[in-house]
């Protein structure tokens, strides 16, 4: 409810040097101005006008000439627009013609306006399900590319699948069928694609298919869990139970010990994100580390998406208006009621709940609303009264003015309700939600006299505060739903703990990013990223590449879920959760290496790092390379090295031309490295649109799209290569024989040798 800076726009002639005034009738009291865009013919501006409250969502264009201010697109909601998630604005200038999402129907999808009159010319996508995002807009076909999310009947309405439609709606076509969360990345001319697609219970399956009708060509990969599943691993269960209404289906996953004995009875742990900027529950596969570790335990473990949160119907989603202390608990407490009447060994009488953030608001308000049936919770990082934390996140679900029921579901107001167990974690430097959040509600206990337990972890940010408090966490679940006493690490003969890095490569749990993650000897990542390199140089940070192959162990981050993808006004962030592993793994000559023993390490890390925000956030230069059930580009290097490298090429605008190269410029004036080769590990394209590179067993084959056919690729002819490099001005005999012969260890990467 605070003040903020009102930010306008201004409008100047140039050649006279006067301002244009131009009213502000349409846009009075601005959270944000966007995307300011001028038209084509320099007639006018407009810009995208978020009014505070989240009520009212106007494209605004401004006359140039005359200061005149009109409406295009005025989006009205009565409870809130979802500006992050459900936004896209595309001008279509050589038809005059604009593309818009909106949930004016009930379901989130795009609508054709007229450019000229900011008439609706005809609605593009329709039905019960939602559109979850644009991948590309085709001016000259008239066609819009597309993710949806319920459109396949029968289907968990979370996986995400692939669409195309023509502006006007006809011509619908789903590209992806298979019954799971899809991903697909399309050939160069979008002739064809390979879809990768996955659930819970389904290990990855990779196809390649038509564009034209999403005709199945051949399946690439099936990803092979045998070994897994020998280990005694099990997928955990979807389940669909009926809503609070009676008649809505809510889905969640359940998580088993290995060794679940059914005649016995089992306390049961809710995971609970109810932030409603997205939805938590996993729809792909993926380890599943942590909610499985605490099964193994002895509990069943469940997460549950309730009422209130993102990706279904504009209904579905207002439970949360003005009402975030309701956290979907009804719909959560009659699914887990449901779970149990099918397995009877699920103990009702012994339920807990933990989560962080939003989560951890929702795991103190269930003990606090729900004393009956939730008997123990453990609240990380809460922001547990919406009047401190900040703005936008909360005004834009609990609406502007702050009234009367900020304070009604405050947990700092209810805090004396407090009947069951409760564990507070929170981190010193927490920069996302205020410590301070935490320290009220301790405040409001201790004042009621309330018994409680408090983890405070120095240095912490935002998130699970590293494997003490994880273990902290376990115990809490052990001593009051299990009934047993932990091991006591205090006595005479303990052991030391373990480090974070120790109890992760012991037990192997998800290991949350956070800000205040332990800074690596250096970050590694692929050549290919030029734009990320040259974002690094004009910042000031150095900047190497690695001119040899090495072996070394790296931490790499594992994508689990992307939470929410927004196109605006915030393109940079996106939410993620991510698990961190450790992997020795060879590394080609030509990575790119930024240490952190320099200046500017600091500004380096924030840019290569994944940053803790609400959940987990990711922004930085590799925001785009974020995709579910992949690996984060940017490797850790946790140990120094001993690393062969020289700086990267200097800039575009720093480059000198013409002159000649030998091998003292090439390697820096270090002894000749081992070049030896890596092989490719990923699908390349060729520019023919038909034909991809995919390496198997060892060997590279030229792979026809429409055929399945595949030939093995020759070795390039190192003599040729020198000879013709030779030629080259600019590089002497000794250069050429060096890098002719690498080429030739090296090839084929899709490039090289052709």
């Amino acid at each position: 409810g605070d003040r903020i800076p009102i930010t306008k726009p201004h409008l100047f002639d140039v050649n006279t040097r006067q301002e244009i005034p131009f009213t502000d009738k349409l846009f009075p009291n601005p959270w944000s101005i966007e995307d300011v865009r001028w038209a084509p013919d320099s007639r006018y501006f407009t810009f995208v006008y978020n009014q505070r409250g989240h009520q009212v969502l106007r494209v605004i264009a401004v006359d140039a000439e005359s200061g005149t201010a009109r409406t295009l697109i005025d989006e009205q909601s009565k409870t809130f627009l979802d500006y992050n998630s459900k936004f896209f604005l595309y001008f279509l200038d050589s038809t005059n013609e604009i593309i818009w999402m909106s949930e004016r129907d009930g379901w989130n999808h795009l609508y054709l306006y007229d450019a000229v009159t900011g008439q609706v010319k005809n609605q593009i996508t329709k039905g019960p399900w939602v559109v979850r995002g644009v991948d590309r807009v085709d001016d000259k076909a008239r066609q819009i590319w597309f993710r949806a999310g319920g459109i396949h009947p029968g289907q968990d309405p979370y996986y995400v699948h692939y669409c195309r439609t023509n502006f006007d709606g006809s011509g619908l076509v789903c590209l992806t069928q298979g019954d799971g969360t899809h991903q697909i990345t399309y050939s160069p001319d979008r002739r064809f694609y390979i879809d990768n697609y996955s659930r819970v219970d389904l290990p990855p399956v990779t196809e390649l298919r038509r564009t034209t009708d999403g005709q199945l060509i051949c399946e690439l990969e099936r990803a092979d869990i045998s070994a897994l599943v020998q280990t005694g691993w099990k997928a955990p269960e979807r389940f669909v139970a009926k809503g609070r209404d009676g008649q809505t289906d809510i889905y969640g996953v359940l998580f088993r010990p290995t060794n679940l004995d059914v005649h016995k009875k089992y306390p049961i742990i809710e995971q609970i994100y109810a932030g409603p900027q997205g939805a938590s529950v996993p729809k792909a596969f993926q380890p599943f580390f942590y909610p499985q570790q605490l099964a193994e335990l002895g509990f069943i473990v469940v997460q549950v998406d309730g009422m209130g949160t993102n990706y279904r119907s504009k209904a579905f989603h207002d439970v949360c208006w003005k009402n975030l202390g309701d956290a979907g608990l009804p719909d959560r407490i009659r699914w887990i009621k449901a779970a149990a009447a099918k397995y009877p060994y699920m103990d009702l009488s012994r339920v807990g709940i933990y989560g962080g953030s939003a989560g951890g608001q929702n795991a103190l308000r269930a003990v606090l609303a729900y004393p009956d049936f939730y008997k123990a919770a453990s609240a990380n990082c809460g922001c547990h009264d919406n009047r401190m934390d900040k703005i936008w996140w909360n005004e834009l679900w609990m609406g502007w003015p702050v009234g009367p029921h900020y304070a009604e579901q405050s947990n700092v107001t209810n805090a004396h309700k407090l009947q069951g167990k409760l564990l507070l974690i929170v981190g010193e430097l927490d920069r996302n939600v205020d410590p301070a959040s935490t320290m009220q509600v301790v405040n409001a206990l201790i004042k009621a006299g309330k018994d409680f337990e408090l983890l405070v972890v120095p240095g912490a940010g935002h998130g699970t505060p590293g494997g003490y408090a994880r273990r902290r966490e376990q115990d809490f679940f052990v001593r009051h739903l299990l009934g047993v006493e932990p091991p006591d690490r205090n006595t005479s003969k303990k052991e030391a703990l373990p480090s974070t890095d120790a109890v992760f490569k012991r037990t192997s749990f998800e290991k949350p990013v956070k800000a205040s993650v332990r800074r690596p000897y250096a970050y590694l990542f692929p050549a290919s990223w030029t734009k990320a390199i040259e974002d690094l140089q004009r910042r000031g940070i150095a900047v190497e590449e690695l001119r040899e192959d090495i072996e070394v162990d790296l931490e790499i981050y594992r994508i689990a879920k992307v939470i929410q993808k927004s196109n605006s006004p915030k393109p940079d962030r996106i939410a993620v959760q991510a698990s961190l592993r450790k992997e020795a793994r060879r590394i080609a000559a030509g990575t790119v290496l930024v240490r952190m023993n320099q200046p500017k390490r600091a500004l380096a890390a924030d840019l290569l790092e994944l940053q803790a925000e609400d959940g987990l956030w990711a922004r930085n230069v590799f925001t785009n390379a974020v995709r579910e059930g992949t690996d984060y580009p940017v490797w850790r290097l946790p140990h120094e090295a001993p690393l062969l490298s020289a700086p990267v090429r200097p800039l575009p605008e720093k480059r000198t031309f013409h002159k000649r190269i030998d091998l003292d410029m090439l390697l820096g004036k270090k002894e000749m490295p081992n070049l030896s080769g890596t092989p490719m590990a990923d699908i390349t394209w060729l520019d023919d649109g038909e034909h991809f590179l995919q390496r198997k067993e060892g060997q590279l084959w030229k792979v026809h799209a429409v055929s399945g056919r595949a030939q093995p690729q020759p070795v390039p002819d190192e003599a040729k290569i020198e000879a013709a490099l030779a030629s080259l001005p600019t590089i002497d005999r000794k250069a050429a024989r060096q890098i002719a012969r690498r080429a030739v260890d090296e090839a084929p990467d899709g490039k090289k040798g052709r």
